[in-house]
């Protein structure tokens, strides 16, 4: 029951809200290492599932536990295309990633584009 479709899909969605505790060695470890890799390999669903999850949370994960995930959760030769298809993204996405410049602390510049409009005079009434 543990790794049905409908408690994994769940605790994936649950997981995505604690996104911030996947920058943890000591959470990673419990929830892919402690739960979801042990038994991916014989259950495609967890795969799938594992999968979906490090699509929305892959730029939260330490980076080494992500190089070791992404290692981890290649697809076997014999699997389906959708999981083969979720894998590329996530690798897309990873490389899209390295590519982009890293975010920078200082704030963006206020420019809108706005250009100076002047203001009719009041009219005498």
């Amino acid at each position: 029951m543990a790794f049905g479709d409908l408690f994994l899909h769940l605790l994936t969605c649950h997981l995505t809200l604690l996104s911030d505790d996947f920058g943890s060695d000591d959470f990673c470890s419990v929830v892919f290492d402690g739960f979801l890799l042990t038994s991916f390999s014989s259950k495609e669903n967890v795969h799938r599932h594992t999968l979906r999850m490090l699509l929305h949370l892959h730029h939260k994960v330490l980076p080494s536990y992500m190089d070791t995930l992404l290692k981890t959760l290649e697809p076997p030769k014999q699997c389906s295309d959708s999981l083969r298809e979720l894998y590329t993204q996530l690798t897309e996405k990873l490389e899209s990633q390295k590519k982009s410049p890293p975010p920078s602390d200082e704030p963006p510049p206020l420019d809108l584009g706005l250009h100076p409009v002047g203001v009719p005079p009041p009219t005498p009434l």
